[in-house]
């Protein structure tokens, strides 16, 4: 019964944070375009599907092979600081990449 409840909440906070990531969403597509103007919104959208798709292909599945090892080890700390230290290392790696690409134009 405990685990009836338990899906239960963990669906309803599912489905609350998807709900809020559409109606944010929306706003952001009904609001980016008019404020930045068609040159601006292109290099924008642009800049975000390529950052997009270079920290997609810099995840080799490591966030689900994290959850699945933790779910045997809870109590393992070095997985945690392994994946947050590539975590860290990607992130410096994109803004490396932002800041070169706002130094050149």
């Amino acid at each position: 019964m405990a685990d009836e409840t338990s899906f239960g909440r963990r669906y309803a906070a599912k489905l609350l944070t998807n709900s809020a990531s559409l109606l944010v969403s929306l706003v952001n597509v009904s609001l980016m375009p008019r404020a930045l103007g068609p040159a601006a919104y292109g290099t924008l959208e642009f800049l975000l599907s390529f950052f997009q798709s270079a920290t997609g292909f810099w995840d080799p599945g490591l966030s689900t092979a994290l959850f699945t090892k933790l779910s045997r080890r809870p109590s393992d700390v070095g997985l945690l600081r392994v994946v947050g230290l590539y975590a860290g290392l990607v992130a410096l790696l994109m803004a490396a990449a932002l800041a070169a690409v706002g130094l050149v134009g």
